[in-house]
């Protein structure tokens, strides 16, 4: 196996085939085969429509005359931007088709840079063509289609699948959410019928009720000593302490209206 790739790169091996739409073909797609050696180069070119083939063989003076006459680039060189070009890797170099008498021009242009774009025009000269090589030509277009077809099922198969593995994962994490929402809801509903709080709220209304008798409410001491301190503005009166221990916030008042008696009359109020 080394041994070949040794002998390939000695002689400059190289091999390419395809399928290319080229410029000036009427839309036409045509089937290459590109092979290379130290010797020469060969490439073939058939039409899937009409099934007709044109094949162009060149040396290193032959593909130097394709060329033009004051440029000399090696035949390797141009063999790997032919190869490049044809498989459609770089935008670099244009390729155009155009038919003439039964033959074919393949028009390479190699563009290096806006100043150096050499052109290149192989003459594509017809190959007779045999009733079992057009057999030949039809299975093969029949085995590359099967070959798309196959491709693109198990591409759609391949998204097929990814959308049930992502719907899967969108109805878990759902479920999750549900769960932990039901879970909420349930420690609701046992915190609103918890005894213990039925209880309490049954404790307090008793214990509301058994002061409903309250009549003479009090006022605290920081209360009182407070209105001992006349203030020239309005304040806001303290709020009074019932025995209940109900606190009512007082209305407003100027302290120097009122007497500290008839504070005091006016602070005995029923809660």
């Amino acid at each position: 196996m080394a041994a070949t790739t040794n002998l390939q790169a000695l002689l400059h091996v190289v091999q390419s085939e395809g399928r290319i739409v080229l410029a000036h073909a009427d839309g036409d797609v045509f089937r290459y085969t590109l092979t290379s050696d130290k010797i020469e180069t060969r490439l073939e070119v058939q039409s899937k429509i009409s099934k007709r083939k044109w094949e162009v063989h060149a040396n290193d003076a032959a593909l130097g005359s394709f060329g033009p006459a004051d440029v000399d680039i090696p035949r390797a060189v141009v063999v790997s931007h032919l190869k490049a070009a044809l498989e459609g890797h770089t935008d670099a170099q244009h390729l155009a088709l155009e038919e003439h008498d039964g033959a074919m021009d393949l028009t390479l242009t190699l563009r290096f840079s806006p100043l150096f774009a050499p052109v290149y025009t192989l003459p594509l000269l017809p190959v007779p063509m045999q009733s079992d090589d057009v057999l030949r030509s039809f299975i093969h277009d029949l085995q590359e289609e099967l070959a798309e077809l196959k491709a693109t099922v198990k591409q759609l198969e391949q998204q097929l699948e990814d959308t049930k593995t992502a719907s899967q994962t969108d109805a878990a994490r759902m479920e999750e959410d549900i769960r932990a929402l039901r879970q909420q809801l349930g420690t609701r509903q046992l915190a609103v019928s918890s005894p213990t709080l039925h209880n309490q709220l049954a404790m307090t209304k008793k214990r509301m009720g058994s002061r409903d008798g309250c009549t003479k409410p009090r006022t605290s001491q920081p209360a009182r000593q407070w209105l001992r301190h006349p203030v020239p503005f309005p304040v806001q009166r303290p709020s009074q302490t019932c025995c209940c221990h109900l606190r009512t916030p007082m209305r407003p008042f100027f302290h120097s209206d009122l007497s500290l008696s008839s504070c005091n009359k006016y602070l005995e109020v029923c809660c």
